[in-house]
Order: structure tokens, then C-alpha cells, then sequence
């Protein structure tokens, strides 16, 4: 998957379980589908986008730096947390429909 982020097309690491996880752990863009909560414990200072499954922005936090945990209190079905570098969401809103290709 890509996503086109400041007029650069990124490459979206799609995390479905845990080897997913420690595979692509050094990945800056990363998918975490169906998940309604989320640890920052071994992660960087990084922003984080909760999508529905339309892809729109339900939630947005940015700049959470490590030992946060994130709830979002949504079907997790329906819901998936996209992680992105620090200060990549600045343009991005709530109700915002992300492409992702």
C-alpha cells in the first residue's frame, strides 16, 4: 500500500499480527488494522491517525511520545491506527479521507 504524504508518494507497511510487527518494526508508516487500542511504548515520538473503515480520519494525535496508551473506544472491526513520522498530520483533519493505494 502508498500514501501520498507532502506531495510524496510513502509506502504503508501493513501490520496484521505480531511477526508483522517485528518484521517491519524500523518502518516509519505503518497500518495497524483492527485496532481500538494502541501501546507507544517502544515507539519514537510519532503521530497517530485512527481510520474508520472508509478510510476517514476519526481521531487524530500528534506528537505522543513513548509510554501512552491510545483508546479510541470504536468497533475494532471498523477501526485501524495508521502511524506516521512526527509532524506529518499537521495538514491532515478530522473527517479527512485518506487514499490509500
Amino acid at each position: 500500500m502508498n500514501i501520498l504524504i507532502n506531495a510524496k508518494l510513502e509506502e504503508v507497511y501493513l501490520i496484521n499480527n505480531f511477526i508483522d510487527k517485528i518484521k517491519y518494526r524500523n518502518k516509519e508508516i505503518k497500518l495497524y488494522k483492527n485496532k481500538t487500542i494502541f501501546n507507544t511504548f517502544l515507539s519514537n515520538k510519532n503521530d497517530y491517525l485512527v481510520i474508520n473503515s472508509k478510510n476517514a480520519i476519526t481521531h487524530i494525535y500528534r506528537n505522543i511520545p513513548k509510554f501512552k496508551i491510545i483508546n479510541t473506544y470504536e468497533e475494532k472491526e471498523n477501526t485501524s491506527i495508521l502511524v506516521l513520522p512526527n509532524n506529518t498530520s499537521i495538514n491532515l483533519k478530522i473527517g479527512d479521507v485518506l487514499n490509500l493505494i
